[in-house]
């Protein structure tokens, strides 16, 4: 596609609609996944007039980046027809429609090129923000109308296929609960310290070591997600020589479970097939003891409701983050069977696990399909580098 730099500028404008008549109840936010989302602040006593009302099509954008991330909240409303934001918030909309799409606009916005643009092109001492007048200056790639539709009709089948995949996993985690549910309802089972059928290991080196290009794999916290799975889409390689100095290590290996200490506490995910990474700082490995080939099992338990309130219960609260002590972990209580009713469990939650595992994966093929129908749209000429 040949270059046609247009500013930005030229095809959108402000907007400052104030809820005057307090016509509008819907207060929301907008977070760094480039979505509306439902404010937590505290609106109590709160007089609503001031806020700015965005209408079905606008955007909104927080004009500060700095602890954000490095990334900028900006989004598009799609999902209702008005709403509420913060007067912190700039709204805009486009203006010429016939020319720009919104979906296509919101697909630039989505690059991750757009924010370090955002970042780069941020100023201030207390704190810094993308401004108003530096927003307009975006120079980007226009195509056709036509061609515009066309990249978003792709990007929306791709997204609508990863939300359904979404939503099946979900339904399939509460199915994977009620089974381990309904065996304690039934009182069939003893209340245990986990240590009692897992081993728990952590890793002890003084400081983060240095990515290289190649050497052994070492797991980070962003490894590690709310879906259960290990995502080792990401890999940070450090060298031989600094891993054989580490005091204690641990290769992590297919059904073994990994713990976030720091952070989100009590995060759990498990490696899936073909895993041999080497565990990073903040983490903790659960593993099943040697005779216990109960992995689904596992996973479930760490998952559950018994081990969240364990959890809760035992986390320090600090003042910068929570932390999650490595001594407390072997204390958490788990529901635990006789063998025959193990045994059954685990056929009944393996099938469930190895689909939620296999739709994870379909799922970040796709997230790098879309990553490649954007690069090839603004990765190289959609937004020209600073």
């Amino acid at each position: 596609m040949e270059s046609n730099y247009k500013r930005l500028g030229d095809y959108i404008q402000q907007i400052d609609v104030r809820n005057t008549d307090l016509s509008v109840r819907l207060l929301l936010g907008v977070s760094i996944n480039k979505t509306f989302i439902k404010s937590h602040a505290n609106t109590v006593g709160t007089n609503f007039k001031n806020y700015k009302i965005v209408k079905k099509g606008q955007f909104a954008y927080g004009p500060v980046t700095s602890r954000n991330g490095d990334k900028i909240s900006i989004a598009l409303l799609e999902d209702a027809e008005t709403c509420l934001v913060s007067s912190s918030y700039i709204t805009f909309e486009i203006i010429k429609q016939k020319e720009l799409d919104a979906d296509y606009l919101m697909m630039l916005f989505r690059n991750p090129e757009f924010d370090r643009f955002a970042r780069y092109n941020s100023w201030g001492s207390a704190r810094e923000v993308f401004s108003w007048d530096d927003f307009q200056e975006i120079l980007f790639d226009l195509p056709s109308l036509e061609q515009q539709k066309k990249i978003v009709n792709q990007y929306k089948t791709i997204s609508n296929r990863i939300e359904i995949l979404e939503t099946i996993n979900n339904r399939l985690d509460e199915c994977g609960q009620a089974i381990l549910h309904s065996y304690v309802d039934n009182k069939k089972c003893d209340m245990i310290p986990l240590g009692e059928i897992v081993d728990v290991i952590d890793c002890l080196h003084s400081k983060k070591p240095k990515e290289r290009k190649q050497g052994p794999q070492l797991l980070q916290l962003e490894n590690i997600k709310d879906n259960g799975v290990l995502d080792l889409s990401y890999c940070f390689h450090i060298s031989q020589d600094d891993y054989n100095n580490w005091t204690r290590k641990k290769e992590i290996v297919e059904g073994d479970c990994v713990i976030t200490n720091v952070g989100r506490v009590g995060s759990v995910s498990q490696a899936p097939a073909g895993t041999y990474a080497a565990m990073g700082r903040n983490m903790t490995c659960v593993t099943m003891k040697e005779g216990l080939p109960y992995p689904s099992y596992l996973i479930t338990a760490l998952r559950s409701s018994f081990i969240k309130n364990e959890i809760k219960m035992k986390k320090d609260e600090g003042t910068i983050m929570d932390a999650l002590n490595v001594k407390n972990i072997p204390n958490l209580i788990v529901p635990f069977f006789s063998k025959k009713d193990m045994k059954k469990i685990e056929e009944n939650l393996r099938p469930i696990r190895l689909l939620i595992e296999n739709n994870l994966f379909e799922m970040r093929r796709l997230n790098r399909v879309i990553e490649i129908i954007r690069n090839k749209e603004f990765g190289n000429h959609g937004i020209p580098r600073s």
